[in-house]
């Protein structure tokens, strides 16, 4: 018995459930995106909000990864997300890059 087959049925059943399938599909490079998220330290869990442009964005199931970069005054600011974990509330396409 191969265990390929069965990790990917179990992958499909988790992306169903998760509910960012659908904006999983509209993110591509060079679109505008912002991502909300829980930033969790000892003893205190906040919301952030953070926006850019997606730099990289690299599908592979589970562990598809979000790259998003900001440019303030000549300050770049890249973060990276795992798409599906549980730190990662929202995310959502703002517009295109021009």
């Amino acid at each position: 018995m191969k265990i390929i087959p069965i990790l990917r049925k179990l992958e499909s059943f988790y992306l169903k459930e998760t509910g960012k399938q659908s904006y999983h599909n509209e993110i591509k490079k060079g679109k505008a995106v912002s991502l909300i998220y829980y930033d969790i330290d000892k003893e205190h869990t906040k919301i952030h909000s953070f926006g850019g442009i997606c730099k990289k964005f690299r599908s592979k199931g589970i562990n598809t990864k979000i790259s998003v970069r900001v440019s303030v005054r000549r300050i770049h600011v890249q973060q990276e997300f795992f798409f599906y974990s549980k730190v990662l509330l929202d995310a959502g396409v703002l517009s295109k890059k021009k």
